[in-house]
């Protein structure tokens, strides 16, 4: 299926290497104000300590794909659209998910090792679905208060569209250039209010090729956060819809459950590569 899907995007968009860095090289200012911008963006959401502090979210959501060809090629889920619930532990890349309307075991991730419950108890087995749908579903959840963990960051040209103005800021760890491995984002920031408003990104784990632009709308307020009820792959900022949509139907922050409902085996650790 994943192959599939790679051929799909290899046809729409070439093979070439994805680089979201800007032409003109960075200077130190770039580097002190994208940091700074970061910190506000994060600031704008409720803050990035606020958030780890919250340590358990859980979002109702769903994920539906453009058409049922397009999730039968690419979608991670047992139907096109399918609502689940996801319990995330802030920043830790750990999270467990409850499917509602069909009946498959819970998935779940910890310290990157990968499990499915069957009959109540969690079987570890490396699932490589979930080792990548997870983590990605969950950064991008968490997306205003974990890109300031970047090492590289530096702020971009300022852009205009539908008349209003957006600080974009590059971010990426180590080396700037591309990497094998290695994601490159560039967060467009509303100059106005500081949130998040589109995220474009690569995706390094399928393909030196591979790129989207995630849309983040529809902000509502649960428990000091400010947090996006629809987060949607468009063609370009401010423009057309093209993969999927996520839509969250509820947030909860500080869920009052242990951390093993998540990382029932602390014990198992593995890598991401």
């Amino acid at each position: 299926m994943h192959k599939l899907s790679l051929i799909a995007v290899l046809f729409l968009h070439g093979c070439s290497t994805v680089d979201l860095r800007p032409d003109e090289p960075a200077t130190d200012d770039d580097r002190r104000v994208g940091e700074k911008l970061l910190r506000q963006l994060a600031d704008a959401h409720g803050g990035r300590s606020a958030w780890l502090a919250a340590r358990v979210v859980r979002a109702k959501m769903s994920d539906r794909w453009k058409n049922g060809f397009l999730h039968l090629v690419g979608g991670p889920w047992p139907r096109n659209g399918t609502q689940f619930e996801l319990t995330l532990l802030t920043g830790r890349d750990n999270g467990r998910l409850r499917f509602t309307d069909v009946d498959e075991p819970d998935w779940g991730i910890q310290n990157w090792r990968t499990y499915k419950v069957e009959h109540g108890e969690p079987v570890f087995k490396q699932h490589k679905k979930i080792a990548f749908w997870i983590p990605t579903t969950t950064y991008f959840v968490e997306a205003p208060f974990r890109v300031q963990e970047a090492t590289t960051v530096y702020r971009m040209s300022p852009a205009t569209v539908a008349g209003r103005s957006y600080e974009r800021v590059f971010a990426t760890w180590g080396d700037d250039a591309p990497q094998d491995k290695i994601d490159q984002y560039v967060v467009w920031i509303d100059a106005e209010t500081h949130r998040l408003a589109w995220m474009k990104y690569t995706v390094r784990d399928y393909g030196d090729w591979m790129m989207g632009i995630m849309a983040y709308e529809d902000y509502v307020e649960v428990g000091g956060f400010t947090l996006a009820r629809r987060m949607g792959t468009v063609d370009k900022p401010g423009g057309k819809r093209t993969l999927r949509q996520m839509t969250v139907e509820t947030f909860e922050v500080e869920v009052d459950v242990p951390d093993e409902h998540v990382v029932p085996r602390p014990d198992l650790r593995g890598t991401k590569h």
